[in-house]
């Protein structure tokens, strides 16, 4: 997701648009899944513990990253203009 942001801010910037950067709602909860999906295989790894959560774990994050990553490109998409400035 955060590869493709960047790949589409730098599009956005050399095609000579206004850049706006805004952190959405999609974008903070995808992060904090990925963050306890890592901490949950680190904490397997050392006791062995959540062995039946991690690919809910996993699922959970890809899904959130393909929303939240759909959803900057597509909201970023309706507020370009029709023309570099």
């Amino acid at each position: 997701k955060d590869l493709f942001i960047v790949l589409g801010a730098a599009i956005i910037f050399f095609c000579g648009w206004e850049l706006k950067v805004e952190p959405s709602p999609w974008g903070k909860q995808t992060t904090f899944v990925q963050l306890v999906t890592v901490a949950a295989v680190l904490l397997h790894a050392v006791t062995g513990w959540l062995t039946a959560w991690l690919p809910v774990l996993f699922g959970l994050a890809g899904l959130l990253t393909i929303v939240s990553g759909s959803h900057y490109i597509f909201k970023r998409l309706r507020t370009l203009p029709a023309a570099p400035l």
